[in-house]
């Protein structure tokens, strides 16, 4: 009988009923935060781990470059020619100006008139 009192009195606390206490919710939070962290971990290594099976199969990810190497090397060319304006050479090579310097970043740019 002592021991069932005992337990009717932590179930039903006259101050806190059972759900209504402060920590209760703070409890909650932070196991459903934990939750939330273990999930975001399974889904971080099963990505990685796709991306890398992807990678062996020999996938290549990212967006396709806009310049092959055979037109970077014209483009470069161009650069060098002092007779060849920017605008001509992006009319040419049918790419932005932003484009052409990305390419040509490995190197110093040479300034224009």
């Amino acid at each position: 009988m002592n021991s069932r009192r005992r337990v009717n009195s932590i179930v039903r606390h006259r101050r806190y009923p059972l759900g209504k206490c402060p920590q209760h919710p703070k409890l909650v939070f932070h196991v459903f935060g934990a939750l939330a962290e273990f999930e975001r971990e399974l889904i971080r290594e099963r990505t990685v781990a796709g991306l890398k099976a992807a990678r062996d199969r020999g996938s290549r990810n990212g967006r396709p470059q806009k310049l092959t190497r055979q037109q970077r090397s014209i483009a470069k060319k161009l650069m060098d020619d002092r007779n060849t304006t920017v605008p001509e050479i992006i009319k040419t090579m049918r790419v932005s100006r932003s484009t052409l310097y990305r390419y040509q970043t490995n190197e110093p740019v040479k300034k224009r008139d």
